[in-house]
């Protein structure tokens, strides 16, 4: 679940890791096996990042963590 500053959850949609902010989505965002997750539309604002659930054979987060997104541009081929 990830969240702004102000505390609302940020809604999206997509899947396989790569997302778009969307206000008519779900507020669940799943990592593929890389762990690499892109979420296109958000600011570089910091936001609040809580897991809600572990693969079998993980720990799940004991607490928040603070993520800052960080901007990247690629050009359409």
């Amino acid at each position: 679940e990830l969240k702004r500053q102000d505390g609302s959850v940020v809604k999206v949609s997509g899947d396989n890791g790569e997302y778009t902010v969307d206000p008519e989505g779900t507020a669940t965002i799943t990592s593929p096996e890389s762990g690499l997750i892109i979420i296109k539309g958000v600011d570089s604002d910091p936001y609040t990042l809580t897991e809600t659930a572990a693969p079998a054979g993980y720990n799940l987060l004991e607490s928040s963590i603070s993520v800052t997104p960080t901007a990247t541009h690629r050009s359409e081929e």
